[in-house]
């Protein structure tokens, strides 16, 4: 019953930014750099996985993009 068309000009920007990051940052996950707490990660992750969970079901495109770049970037995967 909510329309999702306010949100696809922020959704296309995100994901051009997201597009530049990765193609600029080369080393982007090459090597796990991060030593979080296991308790902090599942937290983090569980976290994440609402948020993203969410936002997979309101609007849907780029969800897996998001999901890799916060796992490699808060956990450090």
């Amino acid at each position: 019953q909510v329309s999702n068309a306010f949100m696809k000009p922020v959704i296309l920007i995100v994901l051009i930014g997201v597009a530049i990051y990765t193609f600029t940052k080369k080393d982007f996950g090459a090597v796990a750099t991060k030593n979080v707490h296991p308790k902090k990660a599942f937290i983090y992750g569980c976290i994440i996985s609402c948020v993203l969970g969410f936002y997979d079901g309101f609007i849907g495109p780029g969800a897996g993009s998001f999901l890799v770049m916060a796992f490699i970037s808060v956990l450090g995967y």
